[in-house]
């Protein structure tokens, strides 16, 4: 060996990235949408199914890309399960849904997320929220934030309702510059059947939730009028209260006509079937 050169020390292996999950149930509409633009991201992508009985599974596969099944009995308890059986192995986690995708700007900043820890937790990320072909960019979703990019051993998700959750994280959170973009392709008819579900599991959860304080750090005011202010408003009052404030009071009404159909059908109609439930579930009782 000559003496002036000195030996290479062996690399420490390191840990990957990023991982992006996907969520899925029957999501044959969405999927391909969404996998397509994940590549750029650098990151190792694993969906996550609750049964399919449609082509999912082989979507992803012919994607290239792992899925295993867990049983679905809420998206908090979905998620932590990725967080405790996946997390320890990965810096980053980033949870999508089917109907998300990637856009080049966002994928951009995944492949330069700095090292985790206390100072850089979890980021936040804009999504963009499109309606029958149509973005709906005022209103509530002008800005709208959601913590989905976490660092697994300081994150996890609380589960306020099966239909409601908030991420908690143990440290600093940032925000990435980049959005997503949120677009449903399935018919109308099918938003319609999955909310009359949402709305059942809403309406028992909202008879039997603790109402006590819980720290999280996701949407905090919006938890706080959750639990402390919604419970105290007649249940039939709220849709009322609902399409107001977001369609006259924060401008939803900007969006055209997709906007509102979209605020009717999500801030009106499904309040309102969650209501009825609610005292159907009191009479019943």
């Amino acid at each position: 060996m000559n003496p002036m050169t000195e030996p290479t020390k062996p690399t420490k292996p390191t840990k990957p990235r990023l991982l992006i999950a996907v969520l899925t149930l029957d999501e044959e509409a969405n999927l391909p949408s969404c996998l397509e633009t994940l590549g750029e991201a650098r990151a190792d992508v694993l969906v996550v199914d609750s049964g399919s009985t449609d082509s999912t599974g082989e979507i992803a596969r012919d994607y290239g890309y792992e899925m295993v099944e867990h049983e679905f009995v809420s998206i908090a308890k979905q998620r932590n399960w990725v967080l405790e059986e996946y997390g320890s192995k990965y810096d980053w986690v980033l949870f999508l849904d089917a109907d998300e995708r990637l856009t080049p700007g966002l994928a951009k900043e995944l492949r330069e997320l700095p090292e985790p820890g206390p100072m850089a937790a979890a980021f936040y990320i804009r999504r963009e929220f499109w309606f029958m072909g149509h973005p709906l960019r005022h209103g509530p979703y002008a800005n709208n934030l959601i913590l989905r990019l976490v660092h697994p051993p300081l994150s996890s998700v609380f589960e306020q309702t099966r239909t409601l959750e908030y991420t908690k994280v143990e440290g600093e959170t940032g925000h990435l510059r980049a959005p997503m973009i949120h677009e449903n392709h399935r018919p109308l008819s099918d938003w319609i059947i999955k909310h009359d579900w949402y709305s059942t599991r809403e309406a028992e959860d909202r008879k039997a939730f603790s109402h006590g304080a819980v720290k999280v750090t996701e949407h905090r005011f919006r938890a706080f009028i959750r639990r402390r202010i919604v419970p105290r408003i007649p249940p039939l009052l709220m849709p009322f209260a609902s399409f107001f404030y977001r369609y006259f009071v924060q401008a939803g009404f900007l969006d055209g006509r997709e906007g509102f159909i979209y605020y009717v059908l999500h801030d009106f109609w499904y309040p309102f079937l969650t209501a009825a439930k609610i005292i159907e579930i009191e009479k019943q009782s």
